[in-house]
């Protein structure tokens, strides 16, 4: 049973990236399932009952959680208070930064070379010093179009951050821990994919 389940669960992620997959779920529906178990410390399965019959649901709780953890780390550097720390870098790095100031206040981001101060979002601080020099680098060359809005490198570090910070295959969940996972991604703005794509929420089979 537990081989054709994980067997399953592939089968509907890979056709649920090619729009295979009959049944869509909306974002609505996400409190109505009720969580069932986990296989393997894997995969976990809930039940959804909706007009027209009842569902299994797998849910891939490392792409859920890393998509809750990503938009999270959206929402606090869009409004988090602003503190600095001070970082010693080579002259080149100090250079380009310094003639880059106006594109970093587009990304909530300050530089004082007089004192080798880096001014950021307190969400950043999850980051070493080196990542942090780093993220500045990149984003002292990347314009905002519109906002609110994160430049394509800020968002792959928030995405890389959050992938490593999820919970992992291998853990086990709880009944409770796997209802609250399912009360943080109804909370998402996106929460059928995980923070590269990939689908993390699927329907597997129906009850007639």
């Amino acid at each position: 049973m537990t081989a054709h389940l994980k067997s399953r669960v592939i089968d509907c992620r890979a056709e649920q990236a090619l729009g295979r997959v009959s049944m869509q779920l909306s974002i609505h529906e996400l409190k109505d399932m009720t969580p069932l178990l986990q296989v393997d410390s894997c995969f976990m399965f809930s039940l959804l009952k909706k007009q027209g019959g009842t569902y299994l649901i797998a849910m891939d709780p490392h792409a859920m959680h890393e998509r809750i953890l990503l938009e999270s780390y959206q929402m606090l550097y869009l409004s988090d208070t602003l503190i600095s720390r001070m970082i010693l870098v080579p002259a080149a790095v100090k250079k380009h930064l310094t003639l880059n100031l106006d594109c970093l206040k587009e990304h909530r981001l300050n530089y004082i070379p007089s004192r080798d101060t880096f001014v950021y979002p307190q969400v950043i601080s999850m980051f070493s010093d080196n990542e942090i020099a780093d993220l500045f680098e990149k984003c002292a060359l990347e314009h905002i179009l519109s906002t609110p809005m994160l430049s394509p490198g800020l968002w792959e570090r928030l995405a890389s951050k959050a992938c490593r910070n999820a919970v992992m295959f291998g853990t086990k969940l709880s009944i409770a821990t796997m209802e609250q996972l399912l009360k943080d991604i109804e909370q998402c703005k996106k929460p059928f994919k995980c923070a590269h794509g990939r689908p993390s929420i699927v329907v597997i089979h129906q009850f007639r």
